[in-house]
């Protein structure tokens, strides 16, 4: 499902080993974002997949998911 960094940016999913926890989020550049991401973590995180699109996509995701958001 990962494809390259086109301009409009990406949707991408987040998570670690183990972790039933899985961030959407949507960035330009998921690898940077990952490295700033696992700054603040301490846990190994990954990058599980990115999409093309954008805001709209990633907002979709959001809502599709929201009965089982914990924070954020």
């Amino acid at each position: 499902m990962t494809t390259g960094i086109g301009a409009a940016g990406q949707v991408y999913l987040v998570g670690s080993l183990g972790s039933r926890f899985v961030k959407i989020g949507y960035s330009r550049n998921p690898e940077k974002r990952l490295w700033f991401l696992q700054v603040g973590s301490p846990v190994e995180l990954s990058l599980l997949a990115t999409f093309e699109g954008g805001p709209d996509l990633e907002a979709q995701l959001h809502r599709y998911f929201g009965a089982h958001n914990v924070r954020g």
